[in-house]
């Protein structure tokens, strides 16, 4: 089977399971609260801004 169908294959279930998740989870879903605030900044491109709060590093 060649690249472009499986690609077909996988779009074609992944598309209708991304709806539907977001018709049930409507609103934006972050697991802790505190990353809103450098999940903003990433957002406008500002890379150099870090929460010392997130132990996580970035990537």
């Amino acid at each position: 089977m060649g690249k472009l169908a499986i690609a077909a294959i996988v779009i074609s279930w992944v598309i209708p399971i991304s709806l539907l998740v977001n018709h049930i989870v409507p609103d934006p879903y972050m697991d802790q609260i505190f990353h809103i605030p450098q999940a903003q900044q990433y957002c406008k491109g500002n890379f150099r801004s870090w929460d010392p709060m997130i132990t996580t590093p970035p990537g």
